[in-house]
């Protein structure tokens, strides 16, 4: 397993103030982000920031298209029958399982990390589908007992009233529609 490299290393505060300088910097100024890391008490070069860097670079890069997809889905996509948080759902199975397999350098826990947003993942596919499964029954049912109502008071024959429920639950089609 390759040794980690030594910005790994460095605590997620200096890190995450390492990152803020990086983009305010616009992805440049190696030279003066290696003196601050100094400052701080960590020794890497410039160079070594620069590689870092730019997976630094290509990961937010990837993160953005990421998030401009899930917005331009949200916005295209009516959430009626909760296509939009399906098309979310598959589009973040995505990009974690490209992440585990384009991962050069994951650690253990890492590893462990990206299982558990997986488990994650699919405990939320399931439950979406669960509650959209519920909330379509009820309609029905609630859709269901208003023709019955329907029925009895327009005088309907109960087998013109069953081809009415049978309709709307689906079971066939209006073909006068």
């Amino acid at each position: 397993m390759p040794r980690p490299a030594k910005i790994d290393l460095v605590p997620d505060a200096v890190r995450k103030g390492l990152e803020e300088k990086l983009i305010k910097n616009g992805f440049g100024g190696y030279a003066g982000l290696s003196e601050w890391l100094a400052e701080q008490g960590y020794e890497i070069s410039k160079s070594a920031l620069g590689y870092w860097g730019k997976d630094f670079k290509d990961r937010l890069k990837t993160i953005r298209a990421s998030t401009h997809q899930a917005r331009a889905i949200i916005d295209e996509c009516p959430d009626d029958d909760g296509a939009a948080n399906d098309a979310l759902i598959r589009l973040v199975q995505e990009r974690v399982f490209a992440l585990l397999i384009e991962s050069k350098r994951a650690a253990a826990g890492d590893v462990v990390k990206i299982a558990r947003a997986v488990a994650d993942i699919a405990r939320a596919s399931v439950s979406q589908k669960r509650l959209m499964a519920e909330a379509r029954a009820q309609a029905f049912a609630e859709a269901n007992k208003k023709v019955q109502e329907g029925v009895k008071k327009a005088g309907i024959s109960s087998k013109q009233a069953k081809i009415l429920a049978d309709i709307l639950n689906g079971k066939i089609e209006n073909e006068q529609s």
